[in-house]
């Protein structure tokens, strides 16, 4: 079974707010991954903090289930919000799944299928745009278990690159690349800061 895992806990502070908050064509960062992911047919394992928890309509249990990060600054950063995101997708019966940022709101259906695809041949599957590498990352097998498992101060680009004869890159949408980092970045999509 293959699982979604939205990283949505950041503050967002060069953003001015929350990322899964900011908005693209009036819906939400976090509408809008959750609509790809569910256009792919994949469930998806929110990880939220506090406040995006609090701002976002309830979960569809049919489409999503949604994880506090109690912590979001935690030295271990973004890696500690996948290894819950992967803990409870694991735990929900899922051995393949997709790591997406909630700032890659370009990211379609598609660029997910392609990755899923990529998960057959190889334990990790990468969508690239131009000879660059985006989002979502796929993991199965030993790099999934390694997400669980790793190290302290382990990064997920450690994990993408133990092994590069593991690797699968796929052809992806020039959304795979096109994070929003800041205004400026968020202004180039055509989106809105997050609402305070």
């Amino acid at each position: 079974m293959i699982r979604g895992i939205l990283l949505a806990a950041g503050y967002g502070r060069r953003l001015g707010g929350a990322k899964a908050l900011a908005r693209l064509e009036s819906r939400t960062f976090h509408e809008i991954a959750l609509g790809a992911f569910s256009e792919a047919g994949i469930t998806v394992v929110s990880v939220v903090n506090e406040r995006v928890s609090a701002s976002l309509p309830a979960a569809n249990p049919a489409l999503e289930t949604r994880i506090l990060n109690p912590d979001p600054d935690h030295p271990s950063g973004m890696f500690g919000s996948i290894r819950l995101g992967v803990g409870a997708a694991v735990d929900r019966g899922a051995d393949r799944v997709l790591i997406l940022p909630v700032d890659h709101p370009r990211v379609t259906a598609a660029d997910i299928r392609a990755v899923v695809d990529g998960l057959v041949t190889g334990e990790v599957a990468i969508p690239v745009w131009e000879g660059r590498r985006g989002h979502p990352v796929g993991l199965r097998g030993a790099a999934l278990a390694e997400v669980l498992g790793g190290a302290q101060g382990l990064s997920l680009r450690d994990i993408v690159r133990r092994d590069p004869l593991r690797v699968v890159e796929v052809a992806g949408g020039w959304g795979v690349r096109a994070g929003v980092n800041n205004l400026q970045d968020l202004e180039g999509i055509g989106g809105r800061p997050p609402v305070k």
